[in-house]
């Protein structure tokens, strides 16, 4: 049995931890520290996620039909791959002004 596609409570505890208890650390690590945050520090993240993205484009180039490492991104298409990129690095972009505010409202109370 493969307990990562199995629909077993065993892999709900396992998805739960690996997506939620990963979220409330990031949420407490947002209320309880004082570092800085600023909107430009998404560019970090991006250039981390587009170095990523370099890889597994070298990777799958070194065997198309075998290495493949997300079935939802397919190098054959390179539209639908940089709307892919350009949607996650707007959805980066989104969420550190989230994490922005979040820490602004921070010290308004």
């Amino acid at each position: 049995m493969d307990i990562e596609t199995e629909p077993t409570w065993i892999a709900e505890i396992g998805n739960l931890h690996r997506h939620g208890f990963n979220s409330l650390v990031a949420i407490v690590d947002i209320i309880l520290l004082a570092y800085p945050v600023k909107i430009m520090h998404f560019v970090y993240t991006c250039a981390y996620g587009w170095c990523y993205a370099i890889v597994i484009f070298i990777y799958w180039v070194q065997d198309p039909k075998k290495n493949i490492v997300y079935k939802q991104i397919d190098y054959g298409k390179p539209v639908q791959i940089m709307v892919i990129f350009t949607m996650l690095t707007l959805l980066t972009l989104a969420m550190q002004t989230f994490h922005f505010f979040a820490y602004q409202l921070k010290f308004n109370f």
